[in-house]
């Protein structure tokens, strides 16, 4: 009792354009399958190991694929002629993906906007978690 079985992480965006997120049909591209941009939210999983963070290694496969949350953010549009786009998401992450057990974990984000700009990379505050 008393285990955390989930993380949330808080992102807050703006889009001066108006020009976030991808329907289904922007899949040409930058936003073809397969390509960098097919996901336009990076989310990176990361855990401390001697005061060092390192990408957390999905065990199931060997340790040779990092554990990511990437996802498609659906297409966002304001009303009126201001197209600037603002907004807060929570993204709801499992605390033993596959399997991974640790006790720190944080998470690196990055947002594309349909032309290709990508925001920095942002870095989650650190979880304590219990198993």
């Amino acid at each position: 009792m008393g285990h955390d079985s989930l993380v949330w992480v808080d992102l807050i965006f703006e889009d001066q354009d108006g020009d976030l997120g991808l329907s289904e049909s922007d899949t040409m591209g930058g936003f073809a399958y397969g390509k960098y941009d097919f996901q336009n939210l990076k989310v990176y999983m990361h855990y401390c190991k001697d005061g060092i963070w390192h990408y957390a290694l999905n065990p199931i496969t060997g340790n040779t694929d990092t554990i990511t949350f990437h996802e498609r953010l659906p297409r966002l549009s304001a009303p009126g002629k201001n197209k600037k786009v603002t907004g807060e998401m929570r993204l709801i992450i499992p605390a033993k993906p596959y399997g991974f057990v640790t006790d720190s974990v944080r998470f690196t984000l990055r947002i594309s906007d349909r032309m290709l700009h990508r925001s920095g990379w942002e870095i989650s505050p650190v979880a304590r978690l219990k198993h």
